[in-house]
């Protein structure tokens, strides 16, 4: 604070006193740096620039205060004691193959300004030079309107990590006079992995490519693809990866799931058709799924009938593939098959039938033969267990003058089947004969519209 006495001959006068401040100046410290770049690199030194900041903070810069520590480093050394009155320096004494990374600080007659960001950590090693070019290119894959290349990476860097790759193409007859055609394909971002799809192509044209590397002090020579490219389709014929366990067949239980699966590739994606193979090669339950390059087909609740030789069969343009799996559901046998009696008397008749054409995966053990009278509706048990040696079956005790239906069962290890019942009832009754021929035909009497005819009857 301030204050102010007038004075005449007489003496003082009261003092007026002014407001408080702090005494300070229009002036600052300047503004921060951009971040530094290193420009030359050896293995023990390395030439760092900068530039001048946007602001100086209204005082002329004096100087700069350079930094560096090496890329795991928590703390920055300082390079100069006295500042630098240029915007370039050389770092000496540092230790090769160490990463190194640097800051830069600007100085004015007011003070030092904030630090400026890092440079990219740079190796210490001697010249770095623009990397080898790429090897190996080539086409990948292709469709109407892409084409995807792949490439090795160079089998030298130039002493720099490789940056990314420029991949360009050019459309052949299209390259006007004075220029030669390149066009850069990969513009939006960095490209660091050694595989590029183009797209947006004219199926119609022919296109040439090439690839170059790069690495912080430039590009490299291109990688040329040997031959020029029409984008087209890639067919590949379908083929098919069965499990080594579905190769050898498939056998469940009756009542549980029957799960086929395979791998599948193709180009077009192939179309996949599961059958059962048989009268109409239909799959008549389950459900087909189709995952990524995985089908199934699932089967909930198997029975009997669904035993039999299944065939996974893929088509496309390529070409068609098609495996085999041999299914087997243990269950109870079918039905027996030709059932038929014959040999029908009063009180017996002679049952004979084939086996069953669907035997439950198991062999059959013996026979249940039953009779039903044709106005019962229950079923009287004929024999329990019949012998399979004992085919055809004389079924006895019948009565005299009834009908009867008859069925039979055939039984394995899982049970017993199907029953199978004859198409149409058997009387019980002897067999009639034909009758003798009659004896003696003759003439008695004619007129000239009719005869009369006279036999003796058989005897």
């Amino acid at each position: 604070m301030f204050r102010v006495r007038a004075e005449n001959k007489m003496g003082s006068g009261p003092a007026v006193q002014s407001e408080a401040i702090v005494a300070g100046t229009q002036f600052s410290v300047p503004g921060a740096p951009e971040a530094p770049e290193v420009i030359k690199i050896a293995k023990e030194e390395m030439t760092v620039q900068w530039s001048e900041p946007e602001k100086d903070g209204g005082k002329p810069i004096t100087g700069y205060l350079l930094e560096k520590k090496e890329e795991h480093a928590v703390k920055w050394s300082p390079v100069n004691k006295d500042p630098i009155p240029g915007t370039r320096f050389t770092v000496t004494g540092l230790l090769p193959l160490h990463e190194y990374q640097y800051r830069v600080k600007a100085v004015n007659e007011i003070g030092i300004s904030n630090p400026s960001k890092a440079s990219r950590a740079i190796t210490a090693k001697d010249a770095v030079e623009p990397p080898a070019p790429p090897t190996n290119l080539k086409v990948v894959d292709s469709t109407k309107s892409t084409v995807t290349l792949g490439w090795t990476k160079p089998v030298s860097d130039g002493g720099a990590p490789i940056i990314g790759y420029v991949v360009e193409m050019r459309a052949k007859g299209s390259v006007k006079k004075g220029e030669d055609g390149w066009k850069r394909c990969n513009v939006a971002a960095q490209l660091i992995i050694c595989e590029f799809t183009v797209t947006s192509l004219d199926e119609n044209l022919v296109y040439e490519f090439r690839v170059s590397a790069q690495n912080q002090v430039g590009m490299s020579l291109p990688c040329n693809l040997e031959g020029a490219v029409i984008p087209r389709e890639i067919l590949e014929t379908p083929e098919i990866d069965l499990d080594a366990n579905l190769k050898q067949g498939l056998t469940v239980r009756a009542g549980c799931p029957i799960r086929l699966c395979a791998t599948i590739r193709g180009r077009p994606p192939p179309k996949v058709i599961w059958r059962r193979m048989g009268i109409d090669n239909v799959v008549r339950k389950g459900k087909v799924d189709i995952i990524d390059t995985m089908t199934f087909l699932v089967i909930p609740n198997s029975t009997r009938d669904e035993s039999g030789k299944y065939c996974l069969t893929l088509q496309n343009p390529a070409g068609e593939k098609a495996v085999f799996v041999n299914v087997k559901v243990l269950d109870t046998p079918g039905p027996v098959m030709n059932l038929e009696a014959t040999d029908i008397k009063q009180t017996s008749a002679m049952l004979s039938w084939s086996p069953p054409e669907n035997n439950g995966g198991s062999d059959v053990t013996h026979y249940i033969v039953e009779k039903r009278e044709i106005d019962r509706k229950t079923w009287a048990t004929v024999k329990a267990e019949v012998a399979l040696d004992k085919i055809p079956f004389k079924v006895t005790n019948l009565m005299p003058g009834t009908e009867y239906y008859f069925r039979v069962t055939a039984v394995n290890e899982y049970g017993s089947g199907v029953p199978k019942v004859t198409p149409t009832s058997y009387l019980a009754s002897d067999p009639v004969s034909k009758p003798d021929p009659c004896q003696k035909i003759e003439v008695l009497e004619i007129t000239k519209n009719s005869a009369l005819v006279g036999w003796v009857k058989p005897a």
